[in-house]
């Protein structure tokens, strides 16, 4: 763990020296489509490079009740609510497809809570657990303003699958007024 740590604080520092020195904020609507939890995802960027960003992301997914069977007994129904909170920590790698258009792969980790309510037995219980994300977006830059759209899998304790469609809007710390050039 320190090693990564450590191996952290060097690329970050690296990648100081080139840093394009621009962030963007992220507002997103997300869908997590085992669960069937929806909620909103606001996150941060800061871009280190013309291609390489990193990121804290936050997930609100608001409550929804479901009738699942009992695990103990298994021909009774128990009504649940559902909601949860996902802390993520991303990079995202941009890899330029027109002047327009960029694609991204996405690597991270995620840290979740998920609250379990047994409306039935009025109990209730959190989940705490860490996650690997791993994911694709396409962006369309509109200058400051870019629409996203994202497919993620976090694996680990639980695997789950997400979709995020929203937008970025880009507050240049020192604006960059070129584009991308596409190599033909």
């Amino acid at each position: 763990m320190a090693k990564g740590i450590l191996f952290l604080c060097l690329l970050f520092i690296s990648l100081q020296l080139t840093a394009q020195k621009n962030i963007s904020l992220d507002f997103s609507s997300v869908k997590n489509t085992k669960a069937a939890l929806s909620g909103l995802n606001v996150s941060g960027f800061y871009h280190f490079t013309e291609h390489l960003s990193g990121g804290i992301e936050l997930n609100r997914f608001f409550e929804k009740k479901i009738i699942r069977k009992d695990i103990e007994v298994e021909h009774n129904l128990e009504e649940i609510e559902l909601s949860a909170w996902d802390f993520d920590c991303n990079f995202h790698f941009n890899i330029p497809l027109t002047n327009h258009f960029t694609t991204y792969p996405i690597l991270g980790f995620s840290h979740t809570s998920e609250k379990e309510k047994l409306l039935t037995q009025r109990k209730e219980h959190t989940d705490h657990f860490w996650s690997f994300n791993s994911s694709i977006g396409i962006m369309h830059s509109l200058g400051k303003i870019s629409p996203h759209f994202e497919y993620l899998l976090t694996w680990g304790k639980v695997n789950h699958e997400f979709m995020l469609l929203g937008f970025s809007y880009e507050l240049g710390l020192k604006h960059n007024k070129h584009k991308i050039k596409v190599k033909k």
